[in-house]
């Protein structure tokens, strides 16, 4: 990779050399990246299962300096629209990258400064060689089929895409149907629970009222009790020893 950057600074204006030399340099990084995911047993299966997405790399020639990152594609649509449309991608050619690429075996690369003053970025995917010494490394027996079929077409690709798209419809639908029927068991279930302590709440009612009545019934014979029981004053008239 360093070889490659340092050739870069005795370039002419040979435009078929220069462009020799970037797709060299734009390999020789991209290469590094994917020996770096391969360095860990896990890794590439890990790697593979972030989803679709995009490596977008940060160059610095001058410093021979590069950062790289990782962004899912909702991301990439989201936040770098203005490198979209710098490319000039339109919604065609930006499927072949979001959704057409094969993700067992190809990844999408966006980089930044390999051409000096140059706003615009450059993109490309990169697919593992069938005859890539370390291949292997890659992934297991479904990863090395895949590695091995040749490189797809654009038709082949927009097909891709479109089976991608489709079966992403289908799992939308998919959990909104079981958000849905979540929502409505829950709904259910708080409707029952509110019920049950409605009904409680009328039996604990009932009890406190029957309570107050026996208590009321209890003071009221207690209140007879002590009124039967009483004495007159005697009459002295009717005591014969007067």
């Amino acid at each position: 990779m360093q070889r490659a950057f340092t050739d870069g600074c005795r370039l002419g204006n040979d435009n078929a050399e220069v462009t020799k030399w970037l797709h060299r340099a734009e390999s020789s990084v991209e290469l590094w990246i994917v020996r770096l995911i391969m360095k860990k047993e896990k890794r590439p299966d890990l790697f593979r299962s972030l989803g679709r997405g995009w490596i977008l790399i940060h160059l610095w020639r001058a410093q021979s300096k590069f950062k790289w990152w990782f962004e899912s594609i909702d991301r990439v649509l989201r936040n770098h629209q203005d490198d979209i449309s710098a490319i000039k991608l339109d919604e065609h050619s930006l499927a072949k990258y979001t959704r057409g690429y094969m993700c067992q075996s190809e990844i999408v690369f966006m980089m930044r400064g390999l051409v000096p003053n140059a706003f615009s970025p450059t993109i490309c995917i990169m697919k593992l060689a069938s005859d890539y010494v370390h291949k292997d490394k890659w992934g297991g027996q479904d990863v090395q089929k895949a590695i091995m079929t040749p490189m797809p077409t654009d038709a082949e690709r927009q097909a891709h895409a479109w089976k991608v798209e489709k079966a992403g419809e289908r799992k939308k639908k998919t959990r909104q149907r079981k958000a849905e029927a979540a929502m409505a068991a829950r709904e259910a279930a708080d409707k029952e629970a509110g019920e049950r302590d409605a009904t409680t709440f009328e039996q604990l009612l009932a009890e406190f009222k029957e309570e107050d009545a026996a208590r009321a019934e209890g003071a009221g014979a207690e209140e007879g009790s002590e009124a039967s029981g009483e004495t007159s004053n005697p009459t002295f008239g009717d005591d014969p020893g007067f």
